[in-house]
């Protein structure tokens, strides 16, 4: 599967320019002539007008799962403990001297050579418990800690991504059902091949699988600036297979690239905030589908909308003989 293979060379190693190359290439052999936008009526009339569409966030779509970076949870215990421990040493109630510390540091195993020195020390840590009952406790402690420290990570980069959510097929019918208003709706198609924006670039099919674990990525994220990417993006392009059905495509967008260009004023005539939320601007519309059951009055005024802008208007149609949609030109 393409898809697949592209993922692992784009988010291979940022230094890598072959892999790189190999990944661009590889997308732009598949990229889709039109992708879809499946939106309400009354949005796709605004949307119609101007060619603005609204960007979506972490926090207000259907997927529960949506930016997560999952993980093995012993296993981030695991590979952040010792870094977490040689941290902390100066910690008072540890009670450390400085050959203690720079014998931990200097460990092979960090956290148990601390835990040793800290019960022996008769610190208020171990009082009243026996060895295996302290190391026990201590060794939750950290767990609890490492795992509070990546969902926080986690969150904050959530709340540094933006996208706009597109689809390779107009004829999904869950899709109808789901993001345009029970077929009440439209699905606009749009061309983003040769776009001033460069989608081609920022825009990335979502891979599809069983399970995910970022525990490796997210251990090594300090020394490695292609995991720093990879945690940044790959949460955003990875979804369960259950989502298979949408045949996503994806636009995503870094708040904090977005904030400085727009200071340079680089992408002024490309973005548009409206009452805190974000519009990307997006090429004129190639095709335009009518849901089934489109209102006579939304179906009337994207007509007019259309007809003035020479975009080719079709209205969606059950076929007769199998559950699937299809549709005609009016």
């Amino acid at each position: 599967m393409w898809k697949k293979e592209y993922h692992k060379l784009y988010f291979h190693d940022v230094r890598d320019v072959e892999s790189q190359a190999k990944a661009s290439i590889l997308k732009e052999e598949n990229f889709p002539k039109i992708l879809f936008k499946y939106m309400k009526a009354e949005y796709a009339v605004g949307s119609l007008k101007d060619d603005f569409i609204k960007v979506s966030n972490p926090f207000n779509v259907n997927d529960p799962f949506e930016g997560d970076m999952l993980f093995d949870y012993d296993m981030i215990s695991q590979q952040y403990k010792d870094d977490l421990l040689i941290r902390q040493l100066d910690v008072p109630v540890f009670n450390l001297s400085d050959e203690d510390k720079n014998m931990i540091v200097n460990s092979k195993n960090p956290f148990y050579l601390f835990m040793d020195i800290v019960y022996n020390n008769d610190s208020k840590l171990g009082d009243g418990l026996r060895f295996d009952e302290f190391k026990l406790e201590f060794v939750g402690i950290f767990k609890d800690f490492a795992h509070y420290i990546v969902k926080n990570y986690n969150l904050e980069l959530k709340k540094q991504m933006l996208f706009v959510c597109l689809s390779e097929s107009n004829n999904i019918i869950p899709m109808w059902a789901h993001y345009a208003d029970n077929h009440k709706g439209v699905c606009i198609g749009y061309d983003l091949t040769d776009f001033e924006l460069g989608c081609e670039e920022t825009c990335h099919p979502i891979l599809y699988v069983h399970n995910s674990d970022f525990a490796k990525d997210i251990s090594n994220i300090d020394n490695d600036k292609r995991n720093k990417l990879k945690v940044l993006q790959e949460p955003f392009l990875k979804k369960s297979y259950d989502w298979s059905y949408e045949k996503e495509w994806r636009i995503l967008i870094d708040k904090i690239k977005l904030k400085q260009e727009l200071k340079s004023g680089f992408l002024t005539d490309f973005i548009d905030k409206r009452e805190e939320l974000c519009f990307v601007k997006f090429p004129k519309p190639v095709c335009v589908f009518l849901g089934l059951d489109i209102s006579a009055e939304c179906k009337q005024t994207i007509m007019e909308i259309c007809k003035k802008r020479e975009i080719d208007v079709y209205k969606m149609i059950k076929d007769s003989s199998k559950y699937n949609l299809s549709y005609i030109k009016i």
